[in-house]
């Protein structure tokens, strides 16, 4: 007996109650009453308190677990394709995906076992922002892999070298492999490397026709999603691939060139033609039209608020000014700032971002006054003759050692050209889950399995599931969520934090008069520009950035180049040589130097800088005044 229950009442009361949550989807407090040997229920109503985690709690609740507080992390490259934090069901599957796709480079390289974790082992989220375990990238350093560098590894992914993370504490993590080892896996990769030539051809065909099946229920719209996975995860694989080989060959160069970054930054600069480039000159040439075709009208335009600018655009009266609006999004629609965010919506669903940069193009052609003259200020790439760069290196090459620099920079080249197609690729892959996951959010509004279709955001993949079989207390969940998202934006972290990372608070500005400020970092693009200073750190104030002046933020994305039309320079803390922003700042000639620390919180907006994009330097030259 236990009290005044039988073991068997005892038993059957337990069932009912496992009962009773499994149909309701959550914990309740069953009161229930027992006579002559039967068992009645009287009521039911949630336990309130069981369960509930505090916001912080639940800000951390998906937090990837590490292996030590040793671990080496950092918001380079991550932060630049990841800026900001990232909703639950961007990590469950983008986040999932570049995870999966780094493993399986280790895996081709022979460094690890012949199958990849589902644990994710290289990238690492807490509290919503996404770091890389430098720890699981040192597997590929020369302690593994014959003629790897850690150098050029740092250098690759931070921007810099890293001597703090030393090599013992390498050693400590992954090992040291023998000469033969080393050797077999240093074959292994180029191999591997080499075997993607047509692995481009083969998911842009894939894209012309893929499409997430639509279903008209919810069941079988989320089978449809998991069962196309495996093509995401491919597509990120190709495009870590092509990653991977760009780095192969800028790591060769610049050990030809003895790592002065000044002569990488030169040779580099003669990159063929991105597919990101296209980007700025198109919004250009777009301006132009809208000038040309509405003479005196124009400036009219660039006074429209953001919505009525958008509805001139898609009506007939915006003639080819219209069709070249339709001609950008159809070819650079999927993309925007932060797109390989689930939650966001690209240029094609939400143009009105792009707007504010016309109208501003706009307003600065018609204030020159002569709307013939307007090309001659239209951004074109920068068509560098290698021939004519040998001239200008500090690193003398002898003839020999010239003809190798050249053919390994026009192999670099076609990497960063490969690497940008690809990108703009599993972007667009993104997109097309991005619309599957909006259809699925809608159906389960329809079928009142969620309040909020934006709520599907701010659930995982797996916790879909877990509500579509009845877990309905996972619709507090993603409320929760949604609300502490915002929160979780604002938050900044070290660029490298060792173990878990360390909450930093908005630092604040020098109110000093002095002229003493001087900042370095990694020169990525040559040339020197003074002027006023832009520090955005938010992305809904990119908006305000004039033309002429120079940007100085945390990292861009493609999703900024279109304001490359607008600024004369551009200054960021993360990034690299084959960052984003350098790649395009090198196509247009704007002097931009990258891993500049403390950048947005030394710099003010309105204070005139000088960058020196050959040396690295930032030279404060005055102040500008705060404001009361």
């Amino acid at each position: 007996m236990l009290g005044c229950l039988t073991q068997h009442n005892a038993q059957v009361l337990a069932k009912i109650g496992q009962e009773i949550e499994s149909a309701l989807g959550f914990s309740v407090d069953v009161e229930w009453a027992e006579e002559n040997g039967n068992l009645y229920v009287l009521q039911a109503r949630p336990i309130t308190a069981i369960q509930i985690e505090n916001d912080n709690e639940l800000m951390h609740e998906l937090d990837s677990a590490l292996a030590s507080d040793k671990e080496w992390l950092t918001t380079c490259n991550a932060g630049e394709v990841l800026p900001g934090a990232i909703s639950p069901l961007s990590q469950s599957l983008v986040v999932q995906a570049v995870d999966a796709a780094m493993q399986n480079l280790q895996v081709e390289w022979g460094v690890v076992s012949s199958s990849a974790s589902p644990a994710m082992k290289e990238m690492v989220v807490y509290s919503g922002h996404v770091f890389i375990n430098l720890y699981s990238v040192s597997n590929l350093y020369e302690n593994n892999v014959l003629l790897a560098s850690k150098e050029m590894s740092d250098l690759s992914v931070c921007g810099k070298v890293l001597d703090e993370m030393t090599w013992d504490s390498i050693r400590e993590h992954s090992g040291q492999s023998p000469f033969w080892t080393r050797t077999r896996n240093c074959i292994n990769g180029i191999k591997y490397l080499r075997s993607g030539s047509n692995k481009l051809d083969e998911l842009d065909s894939l894209l012309s026709s893929f499409w997430v099946p639509t279903k008209s229920n919810t069941s079988d719209m989320y089978r449809a999603i998991t069962a196309d996975w495996p093509r995401y995860f491919d597509a990120w694989s190709t495009h870590v691939l092509f990653t991977s080989r760009s780095s192969l060959w800028i790591s060769a160069l610049t050990s030809l060139v003895k790592c002065n970054m000044n002569d990488l930054s030169l040779l580099l600069s003669c990159s063929s033609h991105v597919i990101s480039a296209d980007i700025p000159s198109a919004v250009e040439r777009l301006a132009d039209v809208i000038v040309h075709e509405n003479h005196g009208s124009a400036a009219s335009f660039a006074d429209l608020s953001e919505d009525d600018a958008l509805k001139f655009l898609y009506t007939e009266e915006s003639n080819e000014a219209g069709r070249a609006f339709r001609q950008f999004l159809e070819k650079h629609g999927h993309r925007c700032l932060r797109e390989t965010e689930l939650l966001v919506k690209p240029w094609a669903a939400d143009p009105t971002s792009l707007i504010p940069v016309i109208q501003s193009l706009v307003r600065q052609r018609t204030s020159l006054g002569s709307v013939e003259n307007s090309t001659d200020h239209i951004a074109e790439p920068n068509k560098a003759d290698i021939d004519s760069v040998f001239d200008k290196l500090n690193v003398k090459l002898s003839s020999m050692k010239r003809k190798w620099v050249k053919s390994i920079v026009l192999k670099a080249r076609d990497g960063v050209e490969q690497r940008e197609r690809a990108k703009s690729m599993v972007v667009k892959m993104s997109d097309r889950f991005r619309q599957a996951y909006q259809h699925l959010g809608k159906l389960m509004v329809s079928e009142e399995y969620l309040p909020d279709k934006e709520l599907i955001f701010f659930l995982t993949h797996f916790e879909i599931g877990q509500l579509l079989q009845g877990k309905r207390s996972l619709v507090i969940k993603a409320v929760r969520r949604k609300k502490l998202y915002p929160i979780q934006m604002e938050l900044r972290y070290p660029v490298h934090s060792v173990g878990t990372p360390q909450q930093i608070q908005e630092e604040d500005v020098d109110d000093s008069s002095s002229v003493s400020l001087a900042l370095h970092g990694m020169p990525v693009s040559c040339g020197t520009i003074e002027g006023k200073a832009r520090v955005v750190t938010n992305l809904k104030d990119a908006v305000n950035i004039l033309p002429g002046e120079i940007l100085v933020t945390h990292c861009t994305d493609v999703g900024w180049s279109a304001y490359f039309t607008l600024i004369g320079g551009l200054v960021t803390e993360l990034g690299g040589l084959i960052s984003h922003g350098a790649v395009i700042a090198r196509e247009y000639g704007l002097p931009c130097v990258a891993s500049v620390e403390r950048a947005t919180s030394s710099i003010r907006t309105g204070d005139i800088i000088k960058v020196d994009g050959s040396q690295g330097i930032i030279v404060q030259i005055k102040v500008a005044k705060m404001k009361n």
